[in-house]
């Protein structure tokens, strides 16, 4: 009887053997990864390889704080997008194909790592100017922006007049420009570096309120890149007055 088991399990064992050993031949078979290309941004890097011939798709892997690389993408192009990160930091990753067939998922060894630095954030000084006087029935607003930095700034055609105290009175606002009395509604307003200007919103909707917890929120452009401003009377004290008078 012990003979038999003994026969027995060491048939299991070479049959488990065999079923590895067929694992890893066919995993060789799928190539990993090679020559990449790579380039980032303040806040993200993009990370491109060669196309893998007969490959279902890849799955990148980025290092976390603890050393290992954890799963963080899986895509069917050979290019990713890594967003949301932090200025002027390292991220290493490693890529991996796989190729899918009858619910059984097969992956290449890894690729080798990929460092890449995100850029240096670019400041921009941007400085913003508003009236303290409360008003009510509001169905325009204006805000001083001064461009202190050394590229144009261009204002979007959308923001909000957001009140901390009531939302009821928070408005979404359309970039408008008066020209000879009349009104006219740009796609944007470019401002060059170290000028001013007087930019106009027109309330969407109802008039609203305005007062000194009122907050503008608006978007605008910066060597290709969309950021956005958050501007109260409490900063105020940032911007020189006299600098808007060209």
């Amino acid at each position: 009887m012990k003979k038999l088991i003994s026969i027995l399990l060491s048939m299991i064992l070479f049959v488990s053997v065999l079923s590895i050993g067929r694992d890893e031949v066919h995993a060789k078979t799928v190539k990993a990864p090679s020559k990449f290309e790579t380039s980032s941004e303040e806040y993200s890097n993009t990370l491109t390889w060669n196309k893998v011939k007969g490959v279902t798709g890849y799955v990148l892997y980025l290092k976390n704080d603890d050393g290992k690389f954890v799963k963080e993408y899986t895509t069917k192009h050979n290019s990713i997008i890594h967003s949301n990160l932090e200025p002027d930091t390292e991220y290493s990753y490693k890529v991996k194909s796989y190729i899918k067939k009858k619910n059984k998922t097969t992956y290449s060894k890894y690729s080798k790592t990929i460092t890449i630095r995100t850029q240096v954030k670019t400041e921009q000084n941007l400085y913003t100017f508003m009236t303290t006087e409360a008003r009510s029935n509001v169905k325009s607003v204006g805000i001083f922006i001064k461009n202190k930095s050394s590229k144009k700034i261009e204002i979007q055609e959308t923001g909000y007049l957001v009140d901390s105290d009531y939302s009821s009175f928070t408005r979404s606002l359309t970039l408008v420009k008066i020209i000879d009395d009349k009104i006219t509604y740009p796609k944007s307003i470019i401002i060059e570096p170290d000028k001013s200007e007087m930019v106009l919103f027109k309330v969407k909707g109802d008039p609203t309120w305005y007062d000194k917890d009122s907050t503008m929120v608006f978007d605008y452009n910066y060597s290709g890149k969309l950021f956005r401003h958050f501007a109260n009377t409490f900063e105020n004290s940032l911007y020189i007055e006299t600098e808007i008078q060209q």
